[in-house]
């Protein structure tokens, strides 16, 4: 069985192949492939990821071939038609038996089915772009973003309103997608009821995301964290809840002056013309706030820089608007870290609150500021979540069995499509 991955970025071992280093997210691809790799047998993996540049690389420990491919670049809520014939080139290519695309956030999915042919393609469901409509600029009102009055912010806001566009737009493409493909894979209840508004009929495989190794083996201690700190997720959108955070961060910082949060993920930009408008708003909201001593952006991180900080922290926090099952969560929790969580996506059917995890509304900053001071203030509170979440998150997501589970799904699929297309 010759299969062959897609993915809408260069991430993991195939960052550190093709640019020297391990980029920060992603880490889930090489636990994939890792968890797939004693599985194969006679099967063969490559993954093809969009990039800069058109090159390739055999890992010789794995044998997956890595490829980094230019010849089309990445579309959200923008398709193109002509696109489909360099996708049937790159298909036949490889000739693979099987597909599997990583996420239907980008149009390039449709492309992707419409050259497949007799190709069997399924879809890794990572979030759904239907669950961005409710949570308009993820709570964040675009006065908040101008209210500097500079013909910057200005300008901004109106890139922030393009950026919400783009995910509606992307929407038809998404559901379009879900009608026309041959399955799609997901990891917990909450995606199946979008997909079922899209395609009554869309076979559904269940395989959990694997967690990188890197976490697996390691384990949060009360006594060796440090006291009073947050470790929370990236994030350069504002669907990601980053601002909420910061504000309940003022809070907490009432009651406990030294309080600190880390920040992971690149915050950077060449100028100000190319500066993010979140991140912009960010900083202007942590200057308002008079947070600046109070918050530290640790940049672009590996996993194993992710895993120290999980550790060393008091308390993790993921306060996304928007997600599916939050691949840092769930690494958090299996490190053992006492985390805090807003009620999204998959997460409620991880949840015990007060137990495993505590949870609050997106929207209740109070909340989340309330929680934050009341783990950083009770020891033993923090260490029977933390420890409940490490029990909890291993027993649900058992590592050992999803190799077999990818390519079981693998064969059932090729086997169903095969009899159709005769």
């Amino acid at each position: 069985m010759r299969i062959l991955w897609v993915t809408f970025a260069v991430l993991g071992k195939a960052s550190e192949l093709f640019y020297g280093k391990i980029s920060q997210g992603g880490g889930w691809i090489d636990a994939c492939a890792n968890h797939l790799l004693p599985n194969l047998n006679d099967s063969s993996l490559t993954i093809l990821s969009l990039g800069k540049t058109n090159r390739e690389k055999l890992d010789q420990d794995t044998g997956i071939l890595y490829i980094e491919c230019s010849d089309v670049q990445k579309r959200r809520g923008n398709y193109r038609k002509k696109d489909t014939e360099k996708w049937r080139d790159i298909i036949y290519r490889f000739s693979p038996d099987i597909i599997q695309v990583f996420g239907t956030e980008f149009s390039n999915g449709l492309n992707i089915i419409e050259a497949a042919e007799n190709i069997p393609v399924l879809f890794y469901i990572q979030g759904i772009m239907a669950s961005f409509e409710p949570f308009k600029f993820g709570g964040l009102e675009i006065r908040e973003m101008i209210r500097s009055g500079s013909i910057h912010s200005f300008l901004k806001a109106y890139k922030f309103k393009a950026d919400y566009k783009m995910y509606l737009n992307q929407m038809p493409y998404e559901a379009e997608m879900i009608r026309k493909c041959q399955g799609v894979i997901v990891d917990g209840e909450w995606s199946k009821f979008y997909l079922q508004k899209y395609n009554q009929n869309v076979r559904v495989l269940e395989q959990y995301l694997p967690i990188s190794a890197v976490y697996q083996r390691e384990k949060w201690t009360y006594e060796k964290c440090d006291k009073n700190t947050i470790f929370t997720i990236a994030g350069r959108t504002p669907y990601k809840g980053l601002h909420n955070l910061i504000k309940a961060l003022s809070i907490v910082r009432e009651t406990i002056p030294e309080v600190k949060l880390f920040i992971p993920g690149n915050m950077g930009y060449k100028s100000i013309l190319s500066k993010p408008p979140y991140v912009d708003y960010l900083e202007k909201l942590i200057k308002r706030l008079r947070l600046s001593n109070n918050i530290v952006f640790c940049g672009q991180l590996t996993s194993q820089e992710m895993s120290k900080h999980m550790l060393s922290a008091n308390v993790f926090v993921m306060p996304s608007c928007v997600e599916n099952h939050s691949s840092t969560l769930r690494e958090a929790m299996f490190i053992g870290v006492p985390c805090i969580t807003s009620s999204v996506g998959c997460i409620p059917e991880i949840a015990r609150y007060g137990e495993n995890l505590l949870t609050y509304r997106y929207p209740e900053i109070n909340q989340l500021a309330g929680h934050i001071i009341f783990l950083l203030s009770d020891k033993e509170s923090a260490i029977k979540i933390g420890k409940n979440g490490y029990v909890d998150i291993r027993e649900k997501y058992n590592q050992e069995k999803i190799g077999n589970q990818i390519i079981n799904n693998y064969v059932s699929v090729i086997s169903e499509y095969s009899k159709l297309v005769e």
